[in-house]
C-alpha cells in the first residue's frame, strides 16, 4: 500500500481518481509527455483515468508499485512519483508538469520516494533519463545517483519510437 509521505513543500500521497483531469492537463504537454515511457502524445481526462485506474488495480491486486501524487499544498496535484520493485531492484520513474519545473519540486520528492524505496530492502534503486533530458539527470544526480555507464533504448509512447536512455543506481547522498 502507497503511504503518504510529506517534504519540506510537498505531499506524496496516493493516486486518487479525482486527481485525473489534473493529471491529464499536465502529462498531455508534449514536453512532458515525451520524457516518459508511458504517456500517449495527447492525454485526456479518460486515460488519465485509466492510467491511474490500473496503478490502483495493480495494489488492490497486491503488487508491490508505490505510485505517488506530488501534491503541492494550495495548489493540488504536480506531477507523479513511483518506486517500482521488479526483478531483484527498486525503478523509480516521475514526472512534473511543466509550470513546477526548475523549482526544486523534483529533486525534493525525488529524494523523499528514493529514501523510502531504500527502506523496501529489496535491492538496488535505479532510474534512468531518455539522453533528450539532461535536466532529469541532473536532478537524479543530485538526489544521489551515479551514473551506471550504461546507455540503452527504451521505448517512449510519446515518441512512438526507442529512444536512447541512460541508466542510473543510487549511491546515497
Amino acid at each position: 500500500m502507497t503511504p503518504t509521505l510529506t517534504t519540506e513543500r510537498l505531499i506524496l500521497r496516493p493516486l486518487a481518481l479525482s486527481d485525473a483531469p489534473r493529471f491529464a492537463r499536465l502529462s498531455a504537454d508534449p514536453c512532458v509527455a515525451r520524457m516518459t515511457g508511458t504517456f500517449p502524445l495527447q492525454q485526456s481526462t479518460v486515460t488519465a483515468e485509466g492510467w491511474i485506474l490500473i496503478r490502483l488495480a495493480r495494489e488492490a491486486a497486491g503488487w508491490p508499485d508505490a505510485v505517488f501524487a506530488i501534491e503541492l499544498p494550495g495548489e493540488g496535484l504536480i506531477g507523479c512519483i513511483g518506486a517500482n520493485p521488479a526483478k531483484g531492484k527498486v525503478e523509480i520513474g516521475y514526472w512534473l508538469g511543466r509550470p513546477f519545473w526548475g523549482r526544486g519540486f523534483a529533486s525534493e520528492a525525488l529524494k523523499a520516494v528514493t529514501a523510502f524505496a531504500a527502506g523496501l530492502d529489496l535491492g538496488p534503486v535505479v532510474a534512468s533519463h531518455f539522453i533528450d533530458n539532461p535536466a532529469s539527470g541532473r536532478v537524479l544526480e543530485k538526489a544521489g545517483f551515479a551514473p551506471t555507464g550504461e546507455a540503452a533504448p527504451h521505448f517512449s509512447l510519446a515518441r512512438a519510437a526507442k529512444t536512447p536512455c541512460r541508466y542510473l543506481r543510487f549511491a546515497g547522498l
